[in-house]
């Protein structure tokens, strides 16, 4: 959650009771975009993946190449 909004949750939990409405709204779009990042490292993952098969692939394919 960026700082900004973490000093209105701070500010929203100040404010009491009143405010829970708005804090469980706050909560709510910062677990979607959890949700939306773990997305996209999942689909960096997933082309991490692939780039380190293909690479391993050609090393492979390459009789006498030194393996790590």
């Amino acid at each position: 959650m960026p700082i900004a909004r973490m000093q209105r949750f701070a500010e929203l939990r100040r404010a009491g009771r009143p405010s829970v409405a708005a804090r469980l709204a706050l909560l709510s779009a910062h677990r979607d975009d959890v949700h939306r990042h773990i997305a996209d490292l999942r689909g960096h993952l997933r082309a991490l993946e692939a780039k380190i098969t293909h690479y391993q692939d050609l090393l492979d394919e390459q009789p006498g190449t030194d393996q790590p």
